[in-house]
């Protein structure tokens, strides 16, 4: 039979990873790695947070201009263009404190 040994009993510490992936696509349609970019990945670990930022305009504007006049979904491209065009110094990688 077996029997519960309290002396070996240990809780895990709790540890948190979550993360999106922010990417170009067409209306109503998945993401496809053929020609959809990365705009930017934010994830979290045990409260930290991490913001990385594609900032290659030029291929953002040759992306948007192809696939024969179809609608881009953009408002994801908002969020991006405020975060690298709004500060002076650009940064890859953004930390946010969560404090």
């Amino acid at each position: 039979m077996l029997e519960r040994r309290t002396d070996l009993l240990q809780h895990a510490e709790v540890h948190v990873c979550a993360f999106d992936i922010e990417t170009t696509k067409l209306p109503l349609k998945f993401p496809d790695a053929e020609y959809d970019l990365i705009m930017m990945i934010s994830y979290m670990v045990d409260g930290q947070g991490y913001l990385i930022i594609n900032r290659e305009k030029e291929l953002l504007r040759q992306r948007f201009a192809h696939a024969g006049g179809e609608a881009w979904n953009l408002c994801h491209i908002d969020t991006m263009v405020i975060f690298s065009t709004g500060l002076s110094w650009k940064p890859e990688l953004l930390i946010m404190d969560s404090k």
